[in-house]
């Protein structure tokens, strides 16, 4: 690197780092704009959201000193390995990515973070077996189940859906999608969404996925 761009670097960083709690505090009001996050995470989840945020952005701002992509993807598969088991997915992160990267550009944040958060999103893409058959199905799932007048039923809550299915299969751990779907029936008990949710999600990948991939994927949502 030219002393130049060794100095814009550490520019980038050091605003991350200077802005950090202002940028954590805005994606945490977004994030709680979605009341999803009150009825799965109640009070708790208000102090986890904004820890995670400042969690996130220090790695940010180490990956953006060590101009590598690599150390902030490293750091998304570590934080899904702890956030999935205690009620999170995937996608979630992914999002929060998302957002994170949205209000560095608000605060004229430049330099290259923006596409190492969006290098990290991807890493959190299963690529290999029937979770990874999830993955490359889920945008054409989620874009042919799209019917945002019913509840839980845009395309976007398609997405987390088929997250959290990709989570337990990945894991080998069906009960973290039951949990999910029990999570669900409870928040919206006047009209219990998971047999739809099942019915649903099973035909529309048995069309999409290989069989082998197909029948495992089955065993999950069925066990749910």
């Amino acid at each position: 690197m030219t002393a130049n761009e060794v100095e814009a670097t550490e520019e980038t960083a050091r605003a991350i780092e200077a802005h950090a709690e202002r940028i954590a505090s805005a994606v945490y009001a977004r994030v709680y704009t979605d009341p999803f996050w009150d009825a799965r995470f109640g009070k708790r989840g208000h102090y986890h959201t904004e820890r995670d945020g400042n969690y996130h952005l220090s790695y940010l701002a180490q990956a953006v000193r060590a101009r590598s992509a690599r150390v902030m993807a490293e750091y998304a598969l570590w934080a899904r390995g702890m956030l999935v088991p205690r009620g999170m997915c995937s996608n979630h992160l992914a999002e929060n990515f998302g957002m994170i990267r949205d209000a560095l550009a608000e605060h004229r944040i430049a330099g290259h973070a923006g596409s190492i958060l969006d290098s990290a999103a991807r890493a959190l893409d299963y690529e290999d077996g029937a979770a990874g058959a999830i993955a490359r199905a889920a945008a054409a799932v989620a874009a042919a189940l799209d019917d945002p007048a019913v509840p839980l039923a845009s395309s976007r809550d398609w997405r987390q859906h088929l997250s959290y299915l990709a989570d337990a299969v990945a894991a080998k751990r069906p009960e973290l999608f039951a949990d999910y779907l029990g999570f669900l029936d409870r928040w919206q008990s006047a009209a219990p969404p998971s047999a739809a949710i099942r019915s649903r999600l099973s035909a529309a990948l048995a069309d999409r996925l290989a069989p082998d991939a197909r029948d495992e994927v089955q065993r999950y949502v069925v066990a749910a």
